[in-house]
């Protein structure tokens, strides 16, 4: 049990996934809330965008 916390801790995506199998507005929420900071964090760092 333990060790499954560490995991999410270590990577919010995993708590994103559990979100989205439990409650999926909060879940949708969530991976829009990392997408818009990692953005920030790009422009924050006057980084290149990372395109496809």
């Amino acid at each position: 049990m333990i060790y499954g916390l560490d995991k999410v801790k270590q990577h919010p995506m995993i708590l994103g996934l559990i979100f989205l199998y439990i409650l999926p507005p909060i879940g949708m929420a969530w991976f829009v809330c990392c997408a818009v900071k990692m953005l920030y964090d790009q422009f924050a760092a006057k980084k290149h965008c990372p395109l496809i």
